[in-house]
């Protein structure tokens, strides 16, 4: 018999927006707290296995990763910089990029995850 471990809790509840944006377009949500006690209740109905509760790992995998991420973004940013691509790019842009325009690292403000320490080869 085919079995699958279920991981649920009442907050899957909470998430019940009013509209979500698919293919352009604002639709009723395809994930909302109907859906997630229907599923709940055919796991059950059907003995598909057992019901857990998530597990809490906090923001310590999340800040690993995007450190990890962001460690080769820079590191291949410096590279460039020093062969001085990014300068002549920059140049034909017109445009200048800062940390405060970016969006992924005003997320990383955000979260409050450490900045890597690089430097060059």
């Amino acid at each position: 018999m085919l079995t699958m471990i279920t991981v649920y809790s009442e907050k899957h509840l909470l998430r019940n927006s009013r509209t979500e944006l698919y293919g352009g377009e604002l639709v009723t949500p395809h994930e909302c707290a109907q859906r997630a006690e229907f599923v709940l209740d055919r796991v059950k109905a059907t003995g598909l296995g057992d019901i857990i509760a998530p597990a809490q790992f906090g923001l310590e995998p999340l800040r690993t990763q995007l450190n990890h991420v962001l460690s080769r973004a820079v590191q291949r940013a410096l590279r460039n910089r020093h062969s001085g691509r990014a300068q002549r790019r920059h140049e034909r842009s017109g445009q200048a990029r800062s940390i405060e325009r970016d969006p992924q690292l005003r997320v990383l403000q955000h979260l409050q995850i450490p900045t890597c320490n690089i430097t060059a080869k």
